[in-house]
Parts: C-alpha cells; structure tokens; sequence
C-alpha cells in the first residue's frame, strides 16, 4: 500500500528516482521476504510441497515488484505517459488482495488449505489486469487516433 501511495508521485514528478524512504521499503522488503523465507523452510522443511509451492509463488513476486522498483528508482527505467497510475492501481489493489488473503485463511477453513490462498489471487489478478488495461498506452494510442 505504501508503494502504491508514494507511486503518485511519478504523477507529480515524472522520471523521479527513488528517494530514501523508498529505498527504505525496498531494502525492508528484501529482508522481510528472506526472513519469511527462512523461518517457512526451517519449520516446514523440503518435504511440504504445498507450503513450497505457496511460498515460492508469493517470494517470485515479490522478487518481480522489488526489481521493477530497483529499476525504476535507479532510474534505469521511466514512467512515462500514465504508467503511474497503472503502477498505483497495481500496488494498491495487491495490498487488498493480500489482505483479503489473509483474512480467509485466518477465518475460513477450505479443504484443501490452498483454495483460500489462491482464490483472492485467482479472482483478483484479472480485475487488476482488466483495470491497469484501461490506462494503457495501446487505449491512449487508439484515442489519439480515433481523434485524428
């Protein structure tokens, strides 16, 4: 959520960097993410394939955002046109699905477990596609030619 909120700023700024506090979050994530890591491997182990295979899901993408961010805030890569607003809808609508994540496999038992990890990710992901879509360059494109 915080990502997603400092995003609006590429609004405001476009080309900016990263700025300490998001080099902050970025290297806070890192960590987080190595300790989730460690701590699910010691208490599971190599021989729960199902823990493994929702952690290896949930580390691979986050590896995926911490890059894109890395890029970004070296600025290695721009935001340019209203891809800042595709970024904040990605970020902020990750952090409800997390959320959401949460809150079922906290208080709605499935058999099997796995249901109420994915579910919010399998019914989520498309809305956040379908959403980040609406902002894309090909519709921006398509307006500046239909106007032609």
């Amino acid at each position: 959520t915080v990502t997603g909120y400092r995003g609006l700023r590429f609004m405001r700024r476009p080309g900016a960097v990263g700025q300490p506090p998001d080099w902050s979050l970025l290297i806070g994530s890192a960590i987080a993410l190595g300790f989730t890591v460690w701590q699910t491997l010691g208490r599971f182990g190599l021989e729960n394939v199902s823990v493994l295979i929702l952690i290896g899901f949930f580390a691979f993408s986050l590896l995926n955002l911490l890059w894109y961010d890395g890029l970004l805030f070296t600025g290695r890569k721009k935001m340019q046109g209203k891809a800042w607003i595709r970024y904040h809808i990605g970020r902020v609508s990750g952090a409800y699905l997390a959320t959401v994540t949460a809150f079922l496999v906290n208080n709605v038992h499935t058999d099997p477990v796995f249901i109420a990890w994915l579910l919010p990710t399998a019914v989520g992901i498309p809305a956040i596609i379908y959403f980040k879509r609406q902002y894309g360059e090909r519709k921006v494109a398509n307006k500046v030619l239909k106007n032609a």
